[in-house]
C-alpha cells in the first residue's frame, strides 16, 4: 500500500512578540493511501497546527510535505488553493456552512468552484444524500438545523469534492453522544464506499478503536501512551 501524505521533520513556531513559540518539534508521519488515522492529544499541544499545515492553509518554519510525492510545501499560494479544491476536504468543529443559504446552496459550492455542470452538480448532490438517507434536509435552511445535521452537511459538502484525504479537526467534538456517532458512520462510509483516506484529530481516545494508525501528540512532538 502506498502512501498518500508524507511529513518529515516538520517543526512550526511563532513570534508573537520577542518570545518565540515552538509549536511543533520535528513531526515525522506516513499516512497510507486508503486508511483511517487519529491523531490524539489535549488542547494545545499542536494537533490542529499540524492538520493545517497539511491542509496548507498554514506554512510551516521548516520540514517537508508531500502529497502523492509532490511536496506541498514548495507551492506557492496558487497552487496550494488548487490543491485545497482538487486534492483534500477539510471538516472543522464548527461547521464553517453558510447560515443564510439552503442545504442545497451550500453543497453546490465546491462543484461550482470545480466549474461542475449545474445539473450534474445537483444529481451528484441527490444521490449522496439518499444513500445516506439525508434527503429530507436538502431544502432545508442551514440555520434551522441541530449541531449534528449542520456537522454531517458540513462532511457531505466536503466528499462532493471527492477528495482522496479527509481532515477532520475535531468533528464530534461540540456534538452530543448521538450526533457524534452519526458523524463518526458518514466518515466511515466516506473511508469504505469512497476510498478516502481519514487523518482526524481529536482529544477523545474513545476513537482509537476504530483506527488504523493512532498517534499520540504531546507538546508537540508524537510520543507513546502511558499504559495504565
Amino acid at each position: 500500500m502506498n502512501n498518500l501524505l508524507k511529513v518529515s521533520n516538520l517543526k512550526k513556531s511563532y513570534e508573537p512578540s520577542l518570545l518565540k513559540v515552538n509549536v511543533l518539534h520535528g513531526i515525522d508521519l506516513e499516512i497510507k493511501k486508503g486508511t483511517w488515522n487519529t491523531l490524539l492529544g489535549s488542547s494545545g499541544c499542536g494537533k490542529s497546527t499540524l492538520l493545517h499545515l497539511i491542509a496548507g492553509l498554514d506554512r510551516p518554519s521548516s520540514g517537508e510535505i508531500f502529497f502523492e510525492g509532490q511536496e506541498i510545501t514548495r507551492y506557492n499560494a496558487k497552487s496550494l488553493a488548487e490543491y485545497r479544491r482538487d486534492q483534500i476536504g477539510i471538516v472543522f468543529q464548527f461547521f464553517n456552512l453558510f447560515s443564510a443559504l439552503s442545504v442545497e446552496e451550500n453543497l453546490l459550492i465546491p462543484l461550482m468552484l470545480k466549474k461542475q455542470n449545474y445539473t450534474q452538480s445537483k444529481k451528484e448532490i441527490t444521490q449522496l444524500l439518499d444513500q445516506l438517507e439525508m434527503r429530507p434536509l436538502l431544502k432545508r435552511q442551514v440555520h434551522d438545523l441541530s449541531g449534528g445535521e449542520r456537522q454531517r452537511i458540513a462532511f457531505c459538502r466536503a466528499l462532493l469534492a471527492k477528495p482522496k484525504l479527509l481532515l477532520a479537526d475535531e468533528p464530534t467534538g461540540s456534538l452530543d453522544q448521538k450526533s457524534g456517532q452519526s458523524v463518526i458512520q458518514l466518515m466511515r462510509y466516506a473511508q469504505r464506499e469512497l476510498k478516502t483516506t481519514v487523518f482526524m484529530v481529536t482529544h477523545d481516545p474513545r476513537l482509537a478503536a476504530i483506527s488504523d494508525q493512532v498517534l499520540h501528540m504531546q507538546d508537540g512532538r508524537f510520543v507513546t501512551p502511558c499504559l495504565s
